[in-house]
């Protein structure tokens, strides 16, 4: 009868389970009750399926109604991202806005588009009224191949499409916060040069030829929000302290909300340790584990936004040099 999300949250309450049928979703923390009004059509006593999300709330994705020549008469119903009826359930089951057979007009928003078929399940002939760039009315002169008072089954989808990520640093300025605790040794070469002439002694060098392979991480805290629709095809890329290539990540059956990946990499030294006149050198060949923790913006091409954390490691290097008489 009541949903009452905390703040920053929302609350969705759907019509049969399986997250089917009209919907109502509360985002106010004061509370809202269960009516067919400014939060959804579904009524008191209604609900059977409900999800609780602290996420973006999902836009209203358009209406559906049975007649557009008597506004008096015609039932109809406002439709959030997402809706779907008529699949397992049929359309007649209570409480009914649109019943089966008796569809006749769509408006959807700008970025939607609602997909109708002749049969239950998404059975026989099907039609697509198609908002993506601008509001769209499909009246019933203009339902395809599925026509007027023959829908069955229907489905209202505002699917996200990545533009871009903003990263609170540039990331030419990301610098490693490195622990000189967390250090690993690659290599340790000593050089001699016993060779002591005034001067006239030319250097002694040798360059490392050992390599340790070393992992680090990567994690983006979010990126694909439940609740939301998006394009199968829908991938974002994001870039990684250290990573020689872009990573995308994209919309799968594993659905979530971030996403992370361990990297391997092979760390070698060319500079060369040189000893000279009348010395022993040591060179120690060091490499640090840094971190980096920075927020970030991703831009959808609806105009919404996503923020997160990006989470990086990498390493750096470093030769410690020991030089004593020889």
């Amino acid at each position: 009868m009541s949903m009452k999300p905390l703040p920053g949250c929302y609350i969705r309450a759907y019509q049969h389970v399986n997250k089917e049928g009209y919907s109502s979703v509360c985002d106010s923390s004061a509370g809202c009750p269960v009516v067919n009004g400014k939060n959804g059509p579904l009524t008191e006593n209604e609900g059977s399926s409900v999800y609780c999300y602290c996420e973006a709330k999902p836009p209203v994705c358009g209406t559906i109604s049975s007649s557009d020549t008597d506004p008096t008469q015609h039932h109809w119903a406002t439709v959030y991202d997402g809706f779907q009826i008529g699949m397992e359930y049929s359309m007649d089951n209570s409480p009914k806005y649109m019943g089966n057979d008796w569809l006749s007009r769509i408006t959807v928003n700008k970025g939607c588009q609602m997909k109708i078929w002749e049969h239950r399940n998404k059975g026989g002939q099907d039609f697509t009224c198609q908002g993506k760039y601008h509001y769209e009315t499909c009246d019933r002169y203009d339902l395809g191949q599925v026509g007027d008072n023959e829908a069955s089954s229907i489905s209202c989808t505002c699917p996200r499409e990545f533009d871009y990520v903003e990263y609170d640093i540039p990331t030419k300025n990301w610098v490693l916060t490195v622990d000189e605790n967390d250090g690993i040794e690659i290599d340790r070469v000593t050089v001699r040069n016993p060779c002591y002439s005034g001067g006239h002694c030319p250097d002694q060098s040798l360059i490392s030829t050992q390599t340790k392979t070393v992992t680090s991480s990567h994690n983006w805290s979010r990126v694909f929000e439940h609740g939301l629709s998006y394009s199968v095809e829908t991938s974002a890329t994001f870039e990684g302290i250290g990573l020689k290539e872009d990573v995308t990540l994209s919309v799968d059956e594993s659905f979530t909300n971030g996403g992370s990946i361990t990297k391997s990499e092979t760390l070698s030294s060319t500079r060369p340790c040189v000893a000279s006149q009348h010395t022993k050198v040591i060179c120690t060949y060091m490499a640090y584990l840094g971190k980096i923790k920075v927020g970030y913006t991703i831009h959808w091409k609806d105009g919404s936004t996503t923020r997160g954390i990006y989470q990086g490691e990498g390493w750096n290097h470093d030769t410690l040099i020991k030089t004593e008489p020889y």
